[in-house]
């Protein structure tokens, strides 16, 4: 049975009011179908099957720019809600529905004393005035709306107030365990999705979508109580941009997009370092145009797989998450930090040998392992492993710019004259992968 959502003390009832057999359901389907998921169809055959609906109902309506809904339309007429078209436009775009539902509730009042209930779904603390004069009038309201985003007001004024989830069947069942994703990097991810779709930048939509990614998100688990909270602290931590609306809901944007659309920034990279399957989602939201990717000749695991037990980092076959998502690449670390060229020479004025990336878990484990890639050297492959690490970079179709780190001036010298001579050959790449075999199973 479901539970209506009222304040602790308010009488609790967990059946539909007697006092009122006839019953008017009045739908603000703009705020509404913010809930939709999937199947509109089912949703509705569930949600009108529910205890407080079932039977009760006299005058169903659906309020909205049906312009904006075509795609509703059908199942909603096959549901026998009459639509009523409220068209926006002007100023008013946002309160053309909400002032035309007020009136015929207020109408309905008068024409049809013989409903006593007034259902209402919607989450806009705008109808709160609403609500008090209909049960000045001696009417009972029922609320149904979007749990994460309906105003306290609204819920406070209603008799009773039920989660539209709930009572369209949108409700887990069962929670499948599983490991717990990041909740702010769950927020970034799935609010760039939002963008990307065209969906509807609100926070209640965002949690749907949240959940659609990863079913066992849940802000209580972050230390909030109402996902009003996290929102509100994942645009303090500059994870989205939230922005207050004027009937109290958040609307949500990714961070960077809003910096495009006002000109700040035209281009978006990023520095694929960090968990493989945490730069895959980066990758696949499509929110960047270019990645700085880890290929070298110790590492090539961002193009394919590495032998068992290799010591490095694996990339996951990162070029074929970019290739689709339309994602250009930059190497990075083509010298490991100047490690393949094989010496632990370095000029004065360069740094300090750097942390390896992705690769061994010391610089010197590193030089080790390119010394014993010689042999592409001492058979005619390239004419030292500079050259062979730089034009092994090239090698790869995903490649499309590749930045050198060098230790010494020789290794650019070495580099640029390699960038001369184009990839290596097939043959070379074959003696390669022969090379990198005898490194598995070594620590990394």
């Amino acid at each position: 049975m479901n539970r209506p959502l009222i304040r602790p003390g308010r009488h609790l009832v967990s059946h539909a009011p007697v006092h009122a057999p006839n019953a008017a359901l009045l739908i603000d389907f703009d705020n509404v179908t913010l809930g939709i998921q999937k199947d509109l169809t089912k949703e509705l055959r569930t949600l009108l099957n529910s205890d407080i609906i079932k039977g009760k109902v006299a005058v169903q309506r659906a309020y909205a720019d049906w312009r904006r809904y075509p795609q509703y339309i059908v199942p909603l007429s096959e549901s026998s809600i009459d639509l009523i078209f409220a068209p926006a436009f002007g100023s008013s775009k946002k309160n053309a529905t909400d002032i035309r539902l007020a009136i015929d509730a207020i109408e309905l009042v008068f024409t049809r004393p013989e409903i006593g209930t007034f259902i209402l779904l919607s989450g806009d603390s705008d109808f709160s005035t609403m609500v008090i004069k209909l049960k000045e009038y001696g009417k009972y309201v029922i609320g149904v709306g979007i749990r994460e985003s309906a105003s306290d007001l609204l819920i406070q004024n209603c008799d009773e107030y039920y989660s539209y989830n709930d009572l369209a069947g949108l409700t887990k069942e069962v929670d499948t365990p599983s490991i717990q994703r990041d909740p702010w990097e769950l927020a970034a991810e799935a609010v760039s999705q939002m963008a990307r779709n065209g969906d509807v930048m609100r926070s209640d939509r965002l949690k749907q979508v949240m959940q659609q990614i990863d079913s066992n998100f849940d802000e209580r688990n972050a230390g909030f109580n109402r996902f009003s909270k996290f929102v509100l602290e994942a645009g303090h931590k500059g994870v989205l941009l939230v922005t207050k609306m004027e009937n109290g809901q958040y609307e949500v944007a990714p961070v960077f997009e809003r910096l495009r659309e006002q000109g700040k920034i035209r281009f978006l990279g990023i520095t694929a370092l960090g968990e493989t399957a945490a730069l895959h989602r980066a990758i696949e939201a499509r929110v960047f145009d270019s990645a700085q990717v880890v290929y070298n000749m110790l590492n090539p695991s961002a193009a394919g797989a590495l032998p068992p037990r290799y010591p490095a980092q694996d990339y996951g076959r990162l070029f074929d998450h970019t290739e689709a998502s339309g994602v250009g690449v930059v190497g990075i670390r083509v010298l490991a930090g100047g490690a393949l060229s094989g010496s632990p020479a370095r000029h004065p004025i360069a740094g300090p040998a750097p942390e390896p990336i992705g690769s061994a878990m010391r610089y010197d484990a590193d030089i080790d392992r390119a010394r014993r890639l010689m042999p592409l050297i001492e058979e005619g492959f390239a004419a030292s492993l500079t050259e062979a690490a730089t034009r092994f970079a090239l090698s790869h179709p995903a490649m499309g710019t590749i930045l050198v780190g060098m230790a010494t001036p020789q290794q650019f010298e070495d580099a640029l004259a390699a960038v001369e001579k184009g990839p290596l050959p097939q043959a070379a790449l074959d003696r390669l992968s022969e090379l990198r075999e005898g490194f598995a199973g070594e620590a990394r």
